[in-house]
């Protein structure tokens, strides 16, 4: 992306050196180079802006990595591990949702929410990696995890 910017503006300087021609030559100048001229400097403005939209998608999704980065690291200070599950709590440290897989947050940081299992009651499992779960401590929304 920098490559991109560099050249972007070494572009911009050389089609305003090639203007600058253009103007100092005024009167003195043919029909023929002064289109020649022109065309040249059309190119290097055509370049230009081909690099700069280039540039401009790349920092389009640098900011869009650095948002869900962003997402991913608050998202990582709310989350708790108890009973072989994660769970979201807020500031206070209150449980605000989950559980949520382990294994898809331990190995892809996903929270993927366990869901009742048709395997028998009290069982749950992931419905993305069907890994199965047999919670225990009776988590409960907008209380403490039990230590």
């Amino acid at each position: 992306m920098i490559e991109s910017v560099g050249t972007a503006v070494t572009l911009m300087n050389g089609a305003i050196a090639t203007g600058k021609k253009v103007l100092a030559a005024g009167q003195a100048v043919d029909q023929a180079e002064l289109r020649l001229q022109m065309a040249d400097l059309m190119g290097k403005l055509a370049e230009a802006a081909a690099e700069l939209a280039g540039a401009q998608v790349q920092i389009t999704g640098l900011e869009r990595e650095v948002s869900r980065l962003q997402d991913a690291l608050e998202t990582k200070a709310n989350v708790r591990f108890c009973d072989d599950s994660y769970w979201a709590v807020d500031d206070e440290g209150l449980v605000t949702t989950g559980p949520y897989c382990s294994r898809c947050w331990e190995t892809d940081k996903t929270l993927r929410r366990i869901t009742n299992s048709s395997l028998g009651r009290g069982k749950k499992n992931c419905p993305e990696c069907k890994r199965e779960y047999q919670l225990r401590r009776g988590v409960q929304i907008g209380e403490q995890l039990p230590e």
